[in-house]
């Protein structure tokens, strides 16, 4: 399909974008600790470039030290920043792509582990939800100094060559606190009425465009809701934006939320595509500069149709350019099978928020340059793989590319593993994006895939392989209890296979870690009525992000949770617990269990093929338990690196 309206060209104030594509800013974490760009950040923004992205938007860039969101955020306060700003202006425009930075500061947002400084914000009010103290009150010297971070700041990018900057006024961050009239109750200049709410923002721009010149181009970026009482509505933002195009801004970026509410920052997956896209449309009606559109977006052509119903004029895919860097050359080379569509697990989050950015289906995300090159060296050597789950499948992929003759093996009739299951409960069904992707990409690469076939070892001894990928995956842990073996008992692979149907029952699910929550909401939409137990004193999420959106559908479904609660026996409809906070035994009736206590490896076949090949290796599940990512992860890495490491004497 052919995306004439997302592909053709357009302009930024007097710049010429090749494509309506927006990378937008996205925390990475990949610079040094004191802010400076090195090979890992360049190396990230240079292959979403090659990938054929017009404009690249850098993560959040701190113009102050004592301003950052993240560790190892990207900084632009020093001469000494100029130089990394060259390295990254050349690797985005050798492929014809041009690159922003988000000028930042995060205010009463500000992460003071980093800092070890008290918060600043323009009044002395708290985030909302107790996460962070309560910031100290600007002055009004240090608001005019912080206008000049924010130009000076702009300045070294046009020194290094960077083609424009975006204010981040959106998020919550330091410059939304100042036009919100939920976090700014100032009564000088910059407060009080919008006009005054905004004048920082007006004086950033003035001198922007007084230091950078006219023809800069500078985004700015909002929050058009942000969805609190007393902060900015979208009937707000319209004004807000009229006003940015009267200061001076090139194009508005139109975003939601804040840390109160992040589902506007990075939207889970519960959440309909293109939600926002309302607020966008609201602004470009009263402006006539460009406006970008955010939320959610995944599928190219509501992208393309979005532009061409006059909504917005740029379409910011986020989460999109981290799944799959090359995503807007295979729309343009009609290759859009081979992308690796964002399923919107929120790992990235995650990932971030504990260390640095990652993604559950592309682990070369933040490694680009070390997962650069493909040793070729298979030379048509026979390998086997058994198991047609995630890391099976992207061993068989990375092993074919670097020229082994790979055959793959599934005892089912479909490619997937457990993630077929992962797809069932509520919101979930963009997993399946991931199993149509191997389904394809394999064939395109001559994986010799084959369905419906168990491997014996006679199997393996006739095709005489010169390795073996062991992807077997895992299996439900069955805990050795009274009762456990009933009629009425089941694991919650059964329950998402379709092989244990309840309706309008009391159902016990065993266990709070994100499989037994997401098979809790599963349940729920069959008038179930669902308590979940846990013996730890807290929810045992694994994924913090996903995870906390699903236990509050929940609880607002009327879902019970029972902590501290230890599984001992079951007899008929009769389920005993201990208490373990009160050492208590409690005995309550359901229909049904449901276990959902963990899973162990599935490694038995290891035994049985020793010996039958030169090498043997244990991927994914049946090395190590984990998720899709650290599945998609072991699959890749240990097929990369296969054999590479040679003897030397």
């Amino acid at each position: 399909m052919y995306y004439p309206n997302l592909l053709s060209p357009g302009k930024i104030g007097s710049l010429t974008v090749k494509n309506r594509v927006i990378m937008p800013a996205m925390g990475d974490a990949l610079a040094n600790m004191n802010g400076e760009i090195n090979d890992d950040f360049i190396a990230y923004y240079q292959e979403r470039a090659k990938g054929g992205t017009g404009l690249i938007i850098t993560g959040v860039c701190r113009v102050d030290p004592d301003g950052p969101a993240v560790a190892n955020q990207f900084a632009v306060y020093n001469l000494s920043h100029v130089s990394g700003l060259k390295r990254l202006a050349d690797a985005v425009h050798r492929y014809d792509g041009r690159v922003f930075i988000q000028l930042h500061h995060a205010g009463r947002q500000t992460n003071t582990m980093i800092t070890g400084k008290e918060a600043i914000a323009p009044s002395a009010i708290a985030v909302p939800g107790g996460l962070f103290a309560t910031p100290r009150a600007m002055t009004i010297e240090e608001i005019k100094a912080m206008v000049g971070k924010f130009v000076f700041a702009a300045v070294l990018a046009k020194m290094g060559g960077i083609d424009g900057v975006e204010i981040h006024c959106a998020h919550g961050y330091l410059l939304n606190q100042f036009l919100s009239g939920f976090s700014n109750k100032r009564t000088d200049e910059y407060g009080g009425s919008l006009e005054n709410r905004m004048r920082i923002v007006k004086e950033i721009l003035a001198g922007i465009k007084a230091q950078c010149g006219p023809s800069f181009p500078v985004s700015v970026r909002i929050s058009a809701n942000e969805f609190v009482e007393g902060g900015i509505t979208v009937e707000e933002a319209v004004e807000i934006a009229k006003k940015l195009e009267e200061y001076g801004a090139d194009m508005v970026n139109v975003s939601g939320g804040g840390y109160h509410a992040m589902y506007g920052i990075i939207a889970p997956a519960s959440f309909d595509q293109g939600w926002m896209v309302p607020f966008a449309a609201a602004v470009k009606q009263a402006v006539k500069i460009p406006v970008a559109a955010v939320s959610l977006i995944r599928d190219f052509d509501y992208a393309d149709s979005i532009i061409a119903d006059g909504k917005c004029d740029f379409v910011c895919f986020g989460r999109p350019h981290i799944a799959d860097p090359y995503f807007v050359n295979k729309l343009t080379s009609g290759r859009e099978k081979e992308i690796r569509r964002c399923i919107c697990c929120l790992y990235c989050s995650d990932e971030l928020n504990s260390s640095r950015l990652g993604c559950s289906i592309n682990p070369v995300v933040g490694h680009e340059k070390e997962f650069s090159k493909y040793e070729k060296d298979g030379n048509g050597r026979i390998v086997a793989v058994i198991g047609g789950g995630p890391s099976g499948c992207e061993a068989a992929r990375v092993l074919a590319i670097r020229g082994f003759k790979v055959t793959l093996f599934e005892k089912s009739d479909k490619l997937g593993g457990q993630i077929k299951l992962g797809s069932v409960p509520p919101h979930k069904f963009r997993i399946n994006w991931l199993i149509e992707y191997y389904e394809y990409i394999l064939k395109e690469v001559d994986v010799d895939v084959k369905l419906n076939t168990e491997v014996t070892a006679t199997t393996i001894e006739e095709m005489k392989p010169y390795a073996i990928f062991l992807a077997t995956g895992s299996e439900p842990i069955i805990p050795h209890i009274k009762g456990i073996d009933g009629p009425n008992v089941c694991t919650v692979d059964s329950v998402l296979a379709g092989e244990k149907k309840f309706e309008g029952k009391k159902v016990l699910v065993v266990g709070s870690g994100n499989t037994g929550l997401e098979t809790a909401e599963y349940l729920l939409q069959f008038r179930n009525e669902v308590t979940i137990a846990e013996m730890l004193p807290k929810i045992g999420m694994l994924a913090p992000s996903s995870g906390n959106y699903t236990l509050g559908a929940l609880t607002q479904a009327g879902a019970k949770i029972l902590l501290s609660h230890m599984l001992k026996s079951i007899d008929g409809t009769k389920v005993e617990f201990l208490n373990l906070a009160s050492n208590e035994t409690v005995i309550k009736e359901f229909d049904a269990v449901v276990l959902s206590v963990g899973v162990r490896p599935v490694n038995g076949l290891a035994e049985q093929l020793a010996g039958k090949s030169e090498k043997l290796v244990l991927v994914g599940d049946s090395y190590q338990v984990g998720n899709i990512a650290t599945s998609v992860k072991s699959g890749f890495q240990k097929a990369f690196l296969f054999d590479s490491y040679k003897e030397t004497v």
